[in-house]
């Protein structure tokens, strides 16, 4: 048995084992005895339909990532990007979200086997800017439903708030000499910093 045969099943046991403990002391607390009630009236039908779609939403993000990695001049193998997603996934568990949970992750990884930390930083920068963009468009063409419960007020508030977050993100995308310029005002330590990775970013 070669090597990395062995070093996986290691890495299996271990994850099994971890599991096993976080079952174990969930199941152990106040009211754990219910869940198998609970899973007795679950639909598996739906429950497989709903990680289907997981593993599609998990799948277009890492298709996503890759094709951004590569128009930074970064090309990594897509077995390496979905244990780096699902590591970071992991640790976004534990950890507030953004730069600190999966995207930090990812970040680090790829900036590890690259030396690439600008290229690498732009990637998941382009990739939040877009998300959000997304997210907002969402927020905005739904809200028309939520008038009855926060009023006209509420959701001018609202969709004022998301659609200046689209607007941004626009002119981020489409404009990208305007932060340019704006990032040449800053004081020189900050500058310096910025800089790098603006260049990643809009070469």
């Amino acid at each position: 048995m070669d090597r990395r045969r062995v070093v996986f099943i290691i890495k299996l046991l271990v994850s099994r084992g971890i599991l096993g403990l976080i079952y174990g002391k969930v199941l152990g607390r106040e009211g754990g005895e219910q869940l198998a009630t609970v899973l007795a009236g679950v639909s598996w039908s739906w429950l497989g339909a709903a990680a289907l779609m997981q593993l599609g939403a998990i799948g277009v993000s890492v298709l996503r990532w890759d094709r951004l990695l590569v128009g930074q001049g970064i090309r990594a193998p897509l077995r390496h990007l979905v244990g780096s997603f699902m590591i970071g996934r992991f640790f976004g568990a534990f950890t507030p979200g953004g730069w600190t949970g999966l995207n930090g992750y990812r970040l680090y990884d790829i900036a590890t086997h690259t030396g690439k930390t600008a290229r690498s930083t732009a990637a998941i920068g382009i990739e939040m800017v877009l998300g959000q963009l997304a997210l907002s468009v969402v927020v905005v063409a739904g809200s028309v439903f939520g008038l009855e419960l926060i009023g006209l007020q509420g959701l001018l508030l609202v969709d004022g708030f998301f659609v200046s977050l689209i607007v941004v993100a626009v002119v981020l995308i489409s404009k990208p000499g305007l932060f340019v310029a704006i990032a040449a005002r800053l004081p020189a330590t900050i500058r310096s910093r910025l800089q790098t990775t603006l260049d990643a970013i809009f070469a």
